[in-house]
């Protein structure tokens, strides 16, 4: 097997937070190499040799940014926080910058809950509350955050918007800046593409006829649109309430929710 190199960048999360569109984006450039695999889940599964870690970096030893993207990192099923930092620290030592991009975590649950429910995961009276795979857990910021943040220097770790990745913001040119890239280099890839369209029925959110057609089209399991309650949605917004606080320690005009009216992503 041919030597690799090791990353000095990973973006962590959170999952269902535009994490594709960022490590495509940052792949982009003529200076930053990008695994071609997407979660890799090294340093929370730590089953894998190094050397077979390494060789998802073959060829790119000259590239200023080597990088990999893991949602899990940040949180897991199979490794605490404080796990996956120790790895990361035992492996790459103080080579590494951590990239974050969040969204609004009830936006995100939901999200979650609609991959699942692709995936064919979701039964037909599953409930976003209960239906596990880390839908609440993972937004959960604070508990998420707080060891990465404690762990790393701030010069170290970068935050991001998801809805700031399309919308026109300067986020895009402070990431190049802190990666110390030139903006002007990077490609102009389309806006995150926009999920299903989301209509109204009694107390509860489904999607339309056309853009579940489109998602069951070669995939047997799924038989029923999903359903989320306006009651659960309240759930949520009152349960993570503090998490969209907490992230006003971050961005200080806070985090922008989406219109799920119109869809969801």
């Amino acid at each position: 097997m041919k030597e690799g190199t090791l990353p000095n960048l990973l973006i962590i999360g959170v999952q269902k937070g535009g994490t594709t569109w960022l490590h495509n984006y940052l792949g982009g450039h003529s200076c930053v190499g990008m695994s071609a695999k997407k979660e890799l889940e090294y340093f929370s599964k730590y089953k894998q040799p190094l050397q077979e870690y390494k060789a998802n970096f073959q060829n790119m030893g000259e590239k200023k940014i080597v990088g990999e993207s893991t949602p899990g990192y940040l949180w897991s099923p199979h490794a605490s926080s404080s796990e996956v930092i120790s790895r990361i620290r035992k492996t790459l030592k103080d080579e590494v910058k951590i990239l974050v991009s969040l969204r609004d975590p009830v936006d995100r649950a939901i999200s979650a809950f609609m991959h699942h429910w692709k995936q064919g995961r979701v039964g037909v009276d599953a409930s976003i509350l209960t239906i596990g795979h880390g839908i609440l857990e993972a937004s959960m910021y604070r508990a998420r955050l707080e060891p990465w943040i404690k762990e790393f220097e701030e010069h170290e770790i970068f935050f991001i918007r998801m809805q700031d990745l399309f919308s026109g913001s300067n986020a895009l040119t402070e990431l190049s800046k802190w990666l110390n890239l030139d903006v002007e280099d990077f490609p102009n890839l389309s806006p995150l593409h926009v999920g299903a369209e989301v209509i109204e029925e009694d107390n509860f959110l489904t999607i339309s006829d056309q853009s579940f057609d489109k998602f069951k089209r070669g995939n047997e399991k799924l038989t029923e649109k999903p359903k989320i309650y306006e009651s659960e949605i309240q759930y949520l917004s009152s349960s993570l309430a503090a998490e969209i606080d907490y992230c006003k320690s971050i961005f200080p005009d806070g985090l922008i929710k989406s219109d799920w009216k119109k869809y969801f992503k």
